[in-house]
């Protein structure tokens, strides 16, 4: 019972903690007013058009140095998404980091 207990506890952790970012979508109709408008924000023209994982609304592509992530647009072409570089941490955790929750940093590869 308390081994069930424990499990619990520890998916209800990870689903709020890799939860949180995606509760960031825009919302993608007006629902008040007929008829639905789209409500996305609009773009920059100077940026290279991405979607959220959520895919109602473009956003811009990450440029060199932006987050990068599940959560996050992808970045933009030429770029690849990599993990933070910093002080080694014991036993590879950032490295087990970036591959559970897959956020970093778009680079040149």
């Amino acid at each position: 019972m308390k081994t069930l207990f424990l499990f619990i506890c520890v998916v209800l952790v990870v689903l709020v903690v890799t939860g949180s970012d995606a509760l960031s979508c825009a919302p993608c109709w007006n629902h008040r007013f007929p008829p639905r408008k789209r409500i996305c924000p609009k773009l920059p023209k100077t940026c290279e058009r991405a979607r959220k994982p959520c895919g109602c609304c473009p956003v811009c592509a990450g440029k060199v140095g932006d987050r990068c992530g599940i959560f996050q647009a992808r970045c933009e072409k030429g770029l690849t998404c990599r993990s933070q570089s910093g002080p080694p941490s014991p036993l590879g955790a950032s490295t087990i980091r970036f591959r559970f929750f897959r956020r970093g940093i778009c680079r040149k590869p």
